[in-house]
């Protein structure tokens, strides 16, 4: 009696990257996020910049920003290193479902940082 049908350490291997794939993608959520709700806490003209970007990302499907992000962060970066570099799929997924995750995470912590450090 196999795994699974034989396709137990496929289902495996599938588990294992899709958990790894989500580490990495909060790691970059968090690290974005903090930098964003720290920068746009005063507000400023920077500020505003930074909150229309983060709104205009909120407003796409993550689907979509992932899409944006693969293929144009890869052009952007064969610009910079040369045209034989290629992004993998891992790292582009990764990072754009960061940053889509940041917006979220950087407008919590945002208003968590108002709210806690409310100026009398």
């Amino acid at each position: 009696m196999s795994f699974l049908g034989g396709y137990g350490y496929l289902i495996l291997e599938g588990v294992a990257l899709t958990v790894t794939l989500s580490l990495v993608s909060a790691v970059i959520a968090v690290t974005v996020g903090l930098i964003y709700a720290t920068l746009t806490y005063e507000g400023g003209p920077g500020a505003v910049l930074l909150r229309s970007f983060c709104l205009a990302v909120m407003a796409v499907p993550e689907f979509i920003t992932l899409l944006v992000l693969y293929f144009a962060g890869t052009l952007l970066l064969q610009k910079i290193f040369g045209s034989d570099f290629q992004l993998s799929p891992f790292w582009g997924g990764g990072s754009a479902l960061g940053v889509a995750y940041a917006t979220y995470f950087g407008e919590l912590m945002r208003g968590a940082l108002r709210g806690c450090l409310k100026k009398n």
